[in-house]
């Protein structure tokens, strides 16, 4: 990837001037954002999909060509209706684990997604990725692209966990969800909808669906705002803690989604309804990076419209100049993280400044002074 010269952010050639300087002032909005290390990412398909992993659906088409060739009783038709993947998702698994059981189920999974970490083949865009001050790293993907770039970028700190939240390792879940609070260096990734590595972990099917979130699916409609059935969770009593933490922190947080497609009616429909009860309409708390294709702008710009007004997210658009192209994507995020960088190098500057005036003996190598602070804090410890 060339990166932008200085911190211009990649051209637009499917805006007009004044759509143009509207997207850099919410670029503008999104650099002070993470660049108060109050925002969350919260990572989509798009990511990965450049390293050779799946999308969800070309997930779906790989596991329905598994289960075709185990016997009969599986027909491979995938829905015409975007509504009815979820139940193909649910014959596909069914029919997998009726021939071949849960060994078998886990065994296909892993081999779609296991790679050896030094062969992912990681891109400038991971690296730029991992390397925002993001307060925690949120994703809906099963592989372990998002570990291996804090590994390989973050080497003297601790290995990063994978942490799925349903049917996870609850010694990891606590942690993590506390880090989120406390605003630790990220030493985990939370993988909303599960780990490869954890194959009873994955939200794929309906099925998986109801018992990760602890609701059905065909909840009705958020009612609009000011009315007092608008929320059905007082009927609903049995929310799992996945439901609960996408509750808590699309409430109380600023989540940056990327590589997100918004396919997902499950999280669609829960930050809709946070953001009919809890926020101000058509004001925007949360931000996506999507893509805007010259051919067809205003189809984009009509998504983006919907999402801030339903869900209160603020749309930060680079170009698709060909169909599947989103190298403009990787030029923006390496924008992001020069501004960033540039915005907080005055307060590191102070920051290392104090330290050193402090402990002037202490060497000025952030890794030697936090080992060193841990010393005396432990010797207080002692003493007491």
């Amino acid at each position: 990837m060339t990166a932008p010269s200085g911190s211009a952010s990649p051209p637009l050639t499917a805006f007009t001037e004044e759509q143009r300087r509207e997207n850099e002032r919410c670029l503008d909005e999104l650099v002070e954002l993470i660049a108060s290390r109050q925002a969350l990412a919260f990572v989509g398909a798009g990511s990965s999909i450049p390293l050779g992993f799946r999308t969800w659906e070309g997930l779906l088409d790989e596991l329905a060509s598994h289960a075709a060739s185990l016997g009969t009783g599986f027909v491979e038709q995938k829905p015409n209706d975007a509504g009815e993947y979820l139940d193909y998702a649910s014959r596909i698994k069914e029919h997998i684990l009726h021939c071949s059981g849960p060994k078998g189920y886990g065994e296909i999974i892993q081999k779609l997604f296991m790679r050896n970490r030094a062969t992912i083949g990681l891109t400038d865009f991971h690296r730029d990725l991992v390397n925002l001050p993001f307060r925690a790293i949120l994703t809906t993907n099963y592989d372990a692209v998002l570990e291996t770039a804090l590994g390989e970028q973050f080497p003297e700190g601790d290995e990063p966990h994978p942490v799925p939240i349903w049917n996870g390792d609850t010694t990891l879940v606590s942690p993590a969800i506390r880090s989120i609070a406390i605003g630790t260096p990220i030493q985990h990734v939370i993988h909303v909808h599960g780990y490869f590595g954890i194959v009873n972990s994955i939200v794929l099917s309906r099925e998986d669906y109801e018992q990760a979130y602890g609701t059905h699916l065909d909840l009705p409609p958020a009612s609009p705002m000011g009315e007092a059935d608008r929320s059905p969770a007082a009927n609903l009593p049995n929310f799992e803690r996945l439901f609960l933490l996408m509750v808590a922190l699309m409430a109380t947080r600023r989540l940056v989604f990327i590589g997100f497609g918004w396919q997902d009616e499950v999280l669609r429909g829960i930050l809709e309804r946070v953001s009919s009860a809890l926020l101000e309409w058509h004001g925007a708390v949360h931000f996506t990076v999507s893509p805007i294709s010259s051919s067809s702008p205003e189809l984009a710009r009509a998504r983006a419209s919907k999402l801030k007004q339903t869900l209160g997210i603020e749309t930060v658009f680079y170009e698709e100049v060909t169909d599947g192209d989103h190298s403009q994507r990787d030029e923006l995020i390496h924008t992001l993280r020069e501004r960033v960088e540039a915005r907080l190098a005055p307060s590191k500057a102070r920051s290392l400044a104090s330290q050193v005036a402090s402990h002037p003996a202490v060497s000025t190598t952030p890794a030697t002074w936090v080992k060193a602070n841990n010393a005396r804090q432990r010797r207080r410890i002692e003493n007491k």
